[in-house]
């Protein structure tokens, strides 16, 4: 038993100090940079200095905590535009069926004003009063307006 900790110690021992090795870098005869844990023998090299120290885990933590919710609320932002651009899509779609309706009705009523020889509006006691020629001039007219207004 006291053999394996002795062994244990001196690979510990043996392990830190390979941890703590230095490091060299030099360069070849074609200039490619190369970094090893022994100077190399006869060509020129530079002992790099290496600075290590214990991770800071609490820190490491708030970064990933802070990392996560900078995600979250990205996602939040994209999600919100998303459920604006459907709403303004299905907004859009609406006002297009309206607008097609719209230029139906106005063709339609286009086409009687001009297929038609005499125009007349219904009375409420269920009797017609008959255009004027100046009358269905004006219909005729403000009907282009509409297709023109409705229909591209």
């Amino acid at each position: 038993m006291t053999t394996k900790l002795v062994v244990l110690t001196l690979v510990g021992l043996l392990v830190s100090a390979v941890a703590s090795a230095d490091i060299y870098r030099w360069q070849d005869a074609d200039g490619v940079t190369h970094y090893t844990d022994t100077p190399p023998e006869g060509i020129a090299s530079t002992l790099v200095s290496v600075d290590s120290r214990p991770t800071d885990n609490a820190r490491i933590s708030t970064a990933q905590a802070q990392a996560r919710g900078k995600q979250q609320a990205q996602f939040l932002i994209e999600q919100e535009e998303m459920i604006g651009q459907q709403e303004n899509a299905a907004d859009a779609a609406k006002q297009a069926e309206q607008r097609a309706q719209a230029c139906t009705q106005a063709t339609q009523r286009l086409e009687t004003y001009n297929n038609s020889r005499r125009l007349y509006r219904e009375l409420e006691n269920g009797e017609r009063e008959w255009y004027s020629e100046e009358e269905v001039a004006m219909a005729r007219q403000n009907a282009q307006k509409a297709v023109e207004e409705f229909c591209d």
